[in-house]
């Protein structure tokens, strides 16, 4: 089986999705969508977005906090997702984070994220910090 082209959608919410079909004999055998992750998009792809948002947002402000993290319970958390919108325009997959718009600034993209914390991330994983969010 051959894959055919991956068609990009974007949902009501910002979501992105890879449009994936499985053709055999010009026949659609399978056909399934595919959440997109940060691998499969470029950095561009993510600062074309944030262009095309601050331009429609003209003479308004825009704050997108990131998805809280959510507690199975004391000892374990579930696995965890990006707010749709906060990553559709960043790419960002960290909890801890604040997405600040503001077109008539001369920075009119600022992101605030978690610093890195070398005891947390013993059980947490690695944290990309300040730098690794460049």
């Amino acid at each position: 089986m051959a894959v055919s082209k991956i068609k990009q959608i974007q949902g009501l919410t910002g979501n992105c999705w890879q449009l994936q079909a499985s053709i055999v004999n010009s026949k659609i055998m399978r056909l399934v969508y595919v959440p997109m992750s940060k691998d499969t998009l470029s950095p561009i792809d993510f600062v074309q977005r944030r262009k095309t948002f601050l331009h429609q947002l003209k003479n308004a402000i825009a704050v997108f906090p990131s998805a809280p993290v959510a507690p199975r319970n004391p000892d374990v958390h579930h696995p965890y997702r990006q707010e749709s919108n906060f990553f559709y325009l960043t790419g960002f997959e960290e909890p801890n984070g604040i997405v600040l718009l503001v077109p008539q600034s001369k920075t009119p993209f600022q992101m605030f994220v978690q610093p890195r914390d070398k005891t947390k991330e013993l059980w947490e994983g690695k944290i990309m910090g300040s730098h690794g969010a460049k």
